[in-house]
């Protein structure tokens, strides 16, 4: 064959493959898949003062053509309903409406509407109607409808909401007496109640009411009853402390004397696993319902040849004569060791030369510094003064004011652990002072701390709690933010 007879059925070839290629590539034409833009909010709430249904509108585009519609439940992905009317259409605009008109409380409705094409290709997305009920005016207390009340006085609160409309006032009634009326300094439909309303001594035996009407732009009202009661005062036999970082449980056990006060108590630190560390706190009084002495035994183990030994360690009070007023505070330390070696290092002076105010209350201190301005709180009766200081883990007498935190927020409910007669200066175990700070060295429940300087170098903190119908603490909780994580420290109280 010459080579005129080669190229040409080399070209014939050639172009039998191009016109197969271009053959294939007809029969292959793949349409898009299918979408559609959204002319409607992917969450959105709707107030049931305003409207009886919503729409969610679409804008379809199937290139390929519908096959079908679905909306499914968006929780738990059942099918609600299946549309076939828009078959064979390929641009259109799509509406789904929901009926909200027999919701009456605030609701969260969620969908997915999926759009099926010809080739049983699909595109969906998922829709939030957050349904909010009908403008009421509301109040939602903190702790409850029943309050059990410890003071002359009783701090209400809560967030009072009204919907749409704005608050016009708010009334607090004690037994049919207006106590206050509030009225927001702006249009708001939100607001924080936070107000003292003072009760007197109550009977144990009664029942109280205390109302508080909320009245909204429109003259709309409702009232909330409040019952109140006389909170009782019991002593707790044993507390539980945990975080909810390591999840360990740690005890207190409380023991009291023949005149109910605090005699002793056991703290046991859960190391994890089977290590435990075992403190034995005690204290003394004088007649006067001084604490005279505050220790701690600790059985611990000592350097290999020296075996185990008994750690005590106390905090020493003395008072003028007569008086609580300090005079000066020592500590001892006094190590037992199973050989019969015992080891007193003596008594140190930690703080001396208190000065105290007309009120009673400490006014400075000298430690190893000088500490001034002793920060108190107003109690709850009249001229009662509540030691405000949170020396955290820095013992008191090294204290010095870039690390000083004060308690506030406090709340007339009793903190049952509080140690009558107890001046709030203790050093102890160092590792321990939080967990004093948070239970013995103040009377009343507080809900968080605050520098003194601004710049300081430790965090605020914030407490919360809560209380049976008795009025009894029977939670307390610490609030740490360490690293940008939050911890949360518990105490579960057991009477």
């Amino acid at each position: 064959m010459n080579r005129r007879g080669l190229f040409n059925i080399s070209k014939y070839y050639t172009a039998g493959i191009i016109a197969i290629f271009i053959f294939s590539c007809k029969q292959e034409i793949v349409f898009p898949d299918p979408g559609f833009d959204i002319k409607s909010n992917r969450e959105v709430e709707v107030r049931r003062d305003t409207a009886d249904f919503y729409d969610i509108q679409l804008a379809m585009d199937v290139p390929n053509g519908v096959e079908k519609i679905e909306v499914l439940n968006g929780t738990d992905y059942t099918p609600i309903v299946q549309i076939t009317e828009h078959k064979g259409k390929t641009k259109f605009d799509f509406v789904y409406r929901v009926d909200i008109s027999e919701i009456v409380i605030d609701t969260t409705l969620s969908f997915i509407i999926k759009v099926i094409d010809k080739d049983n290709r699909s595109f969906n997305r998922g829709f939030v109607i957050k349904v909010l009920k009908f403008s009421i005016p509301e109040v939602f207390l903190t702790g409850g409808n029943t309050i059990a009340v410890v003071a002359p006085s009783y701090i209400l609160k809560g967030e009072v909401t009204t919907g749409m409309y704005p608050i016009d006032s708010i009334m607090i009634l004690f037994e049919g007496v207006l106590q206050t009326i509030l009225v927001p300094d702006s249009l708001v439909t939100e607001y924080q109640l936070n107000e003292t309303v003072y009760i007197g001594n109550l009977d144990p035996a009664q029942e109280y009411l205390l109302q508080i009407i909320v009245v909204d732009s429109r003259g709309e009202r409702s009232a909330t009853n409040v019952t109140v009661i006389k909170g009782v005062f019991e002593q707790p036999r044993r507390i539980v402390y945990k975080d909810n970082r390591m999840n360990r449980e740690h005890t207190f056990d409380f023991h009291y004397n023949t005149e109910s006060r605090l005699d002793s108590f056991v703290f046991v630190w859960n190391s994890g696993g089977i290590s435990q560390s075992i403190y034995q706190y005690y204290l003394n009084y004088d007649a006067n319902g001084n604490v005279t002495e505050i220790g701690s035994r600790t059985y611990v183990t000592a350097f290999p040849d020296e075996g185990y030994y008994w750690f005590h360690f106390r905090n020493i009070f003395y008072y003028v004569d007569g008086t609580s007023e300090l005079v000066k505070i020592s500590s001892n330390e006094i190590r037992y060791f199973d050989s019969g070696l015992t080891e007193d290092e003596g008594e140190e002076v930690l703080a001396q030369q208190f000065v105290y105010r007309e009120d009673g209350t400490v006014s400075s201190y000298v430690g190893a510094r000088y500490v001034t301005d002793i920060q108190y709180a107003d109690g709850f009766g009249a001229g009662e003064k509540i030691f405000a200081e949170y020396w955290y883990s820095y013992p008191f007498n090294e204290i010095i004011d870039q690390n000083r935190r004060r308690r506030t927020g406090f709340d007339p409910v009793f903190m049952p652990t509080y140690i009558y007669g107890l001046p709030p200066f203790l050093l102890l175990h160092r590792s321990h002072m939080v967990l004093f700070n948070d239970l013995f060295m103040h009377q009343y429940v507080f809900t968080g701390t605050e520098l003194y300087d601004p710049f300081g170098a430790v965090s605020p903190l914030n407490y919360t709690y809560t209380s049976d119908e008795q009025g009894r603490l029977v939670k307390f909780s610490r609030i740490e933010t360490n690293n940008g994580s939050e911890v949360i420290y518990d105490y579960y109280i057991e009477y």
